[in-house]
């Protein structure tokens, strides 16, 4: 058997389609066919690895995320369970099934077990050849098609919930809450949260924006991007012993709850789906009430340097750490 891996429409690497290449799996006890199919896939650019059983095919598909998979029935292999194991997998692999002889009633049962496509041995290399790109070439405009869908999934979340201010918004309005912590002697805290891992990119962060943003307090506390992959929460009436525990909690959530895996929906919910995890560092720091008085109404600045400072600390001890204290010397 093999999987074909992607490669771009005639021949040309497709750079934005949102899958690894992957290589090609060989498991036919049959050496000529199997020679025959491994020169077709060098032909189009593909790698080849050997497996023998249904469980290895199916790992190495999950592992390398194959697009086509190309296989004949043997001792070790069972032709129409691994195509119903493959097609309950998803994205699900192009299917072609080796049979051994040109019989209508073999070629009718290999397609009716859910082989979308059928070779017949003696293999006729140039048959080899154009059956096989035209197989890549379909599960590359899948594989692209989910791609854009998942890029206009990204571009309509940004058009329509656009609540996650940036750099501006945060400096604006964090130098309206010193201004109210001041006038009202209230304590004011700001935490940090740096995403990493699988989530170190703009769907990741507004992912994390948006399981954070269900744990706030309603129009009290708010978010706002810090920079490309740091999201600033402002804890309004919130100490540093309060603002130490609310980052420990946001923590937990969001290492609690696995980023999701390429489905572009970018709510933060696949756990379990096998993606890479989420690394998260946080710095803490707060203006006190007792201390609030004396800073002026230019002091955003201030708590955002040492928050960063903070923020800074929590990444030198390591993945997932918190670090925090005050914004002023006590």
């Amino acid at each position: 058997m093999f999987s074909l891996g992607h490669v771009g429409v005639n021949g040309r690497s497709m750079e934005t389609a949102s899958r690894k290449r992957c290589t090609a799996i060989v498991a036919d006890d049959d050496s000529a066919a199997t020679k025959t199919i491994k020169v077709a896939l060098e032909q189009l650019r593909c790698d080849v690895r050997k497996v023998r059983t249904v469980s290895d095919v199916l790992s190495t598909c999950r592992d390398e995320q194959c697009g086509l998979v190309i296989a004949a029935a043997g001792p070790d292999l069972d032709a129409g369970s691994l195509c119903r194991e493959l097609r309950g997998t998803t994205p699900r692999p192009r299917i072609v099934l080796l049979v051994d002889r040109h019989d209508a009633n073999v070629l009718t049962a290999a397609l009716a077990m859910g082989a979308d496509d059928v070779l017949a041995k003696p293999l006729i290399p140039a048959e080899v050849v154009a059956r096989l790109r035209n197989a890549r070439d379909i599960v590359l405009l899948e594989d692209y098609r989910r791609y854009l869908e998942g890029e206009g999934a990204l571009l309509a979340e940004i058009t329509t919930r656009a609540s996650l201010h940036g750099w501006r918004y945060l400096r604006a309005q964090l130098g309206n809450e010193v201004v109210r912590a001041r006038r009202f002697s209230h304590s004011l805290s700001l935490v940090l949260v740096e995403v990493g891992g699988a989530d170190g990119s703009e769907r990741g962060l507004r992912s994390c924006y948006h399981l954070l943003a269900d744990a706030f307090r309603a129009r009290v506390d708010w978010i706002a991007r810090h920079d490309e992959r740091t999201l600033a929460l402002v804890l309004p009436e919130t100490g540093l012993a309060g603002a130490m525990r609310t980052a420990e909690r946001m923590r937990d959530r969001l290492l609690n709850t696995a980023p999701s895996r390429g489905n572009g929906n970018g709510n933060g919910n696949g756990k379990g789906t096998g993606a890479a995890p989420r690394v998260v560092h946080l710095g803490v720091s707060a203006f006190e009430a007792d201390h609030v008085t004396v800073i002026a109404d230019d002091g955003a600045p201030l708590l955002l340097e040492a928050t960063a400072g903070y923020l800074h600390d929590a990444l030198a001890k390591g993945p997932n750490q918190i670090a925090g204290g005050p914004a002023l010397p006590l």
